[in-house]
């Protein structure tokens, strides 16, 4: 198609990555409470394409898959977690993910859904039409929400889509922020992601199991038991750091993962409590690096961290 660019996305590690060569359909903001477990964000924003206009470009192995309902099958990067585009649908569209493109689509959003059952906290600050379900029944079938587990009186309580891992919120949050980086915009495949932080010892964590034996959640309990797995610190001198370090036997990955604007290394996790220490510096305001998290995985993986 003369003057056309074809639109390209991809997850937070890079591994999984697809391209559209040819006009999106509808853009929608969705409300229901499985979207916005399964992207971990006060809303998810997808858009549709027709199956023969997209296609992978890398990683549609790596992609797994999980059925939040009878038929409704939810596709994520098995790396990284990043939600990607669904299945074709029975009409040939592929749904995908906005939050997850590379550069600007071209249309913007055209209404809420499930707007009636929008997360409680959040506000609609535009003049978009509000569906309070599909804005047509043949779109989809009503679906029983997944339950709310029961928390302790006066705390937050939140979980997973599948409900596997759940926690309760003990201290009062001491501030709250929507953040548009594109960390959050690939990690989360939505357009922001709202970020609530309190102490670390405010989040207690009431149900922490894997679907798999291999999971990082299942090994690290199986090891551990439940509790704190990764705390990062930012510093100054990696280097320095990495010596300083070595001399009072910690043990450490392997070296420096350098990306743009960013320099991390990692301790080995404690033989007895399970805890890894993450060192981070910046050299300036630049976004985690596509390749560097990638890298990061790969050899994580390589060396059977979890």
């Amino acid at each position: 198609m003369a003057g056309f660019t074809p639109l390209t996305g991809g997850c937070l590690c890079g591994a999984v990555r697809w391209q559209v060569d040819g006009d999106l359909g509808t853009m929608s903001h969705c409300h229901c409470s499985m979207c916005r477990k399964a992207h971990g964000a006060p809303f998810a924003t997808y858009v549709s394409a027709a199956s023969g206009d997209f296609r992978w470009l890398s990683g549609e192995e790596s992609i797994t898959t999980y059925e939040s309902s009878p038929g409704f099958v939810r596709a994520f990067c098995g790396h990284c977690g990043s939600v990607v585009p669904d299945p074709p649908d029975e009409e040939d569209h592929v749904f995908i993910p906005a939050g997850c493109l590379d550069g600007d689509p071209g249309v913007r959003p055209a209404s809420h859904i499930f707007a009636a059952t929008k997360a409680p906290w959040h506000i609609i600050g535009d003049a978009l039409p509000r569906h309070d379900a599909y804005p047509n029944p043949d779109d989809g079938p009503d679906i029983d929400r997944p339950a709310q587990g029961a928390a302790q009186g006066g705390f937050l309580h939140g979980s997973c889509l599948c409900g596997d891992i759940a926690y309760e919120v003990t201290e009062p949050l001491k501030t709250v922020h929507n953040c548009h980086c594109t960390r959050c915009q690939k990690a989360r495949a939505a357009a922001h992601t709202t970020n609530g932080f309190t102490s670390a010892g405010g989040v207690t964590f009431v149900l922490c199991e894997g679907d798999s034996p291999a999971s990082n959640v299942s090994q690290y309990i199986e090891h551990y038991g439940p509790g704190v797995q990764h705390i990062a610190l930012e510093v100054v001198d990696q280097d320095d750091l990495i010596v300083e370090l070595g001399d009072r036997g910690a043990a450490l990955l392997s070296g420096i993962f350098s990306g743009a604007g960013i320099r991390q290394s990692f301790t080995r996790r404690d033989e007895r409590t399970g805890l890894q220490l993450e060192f981070v510096s910046r050299t300036d305001n630049a976004d985690f690096d596509d390749g560097n998290v990638a890298d990061l995985f790969m050899i994580m993986e390589k060396e059977n961290v979890f």
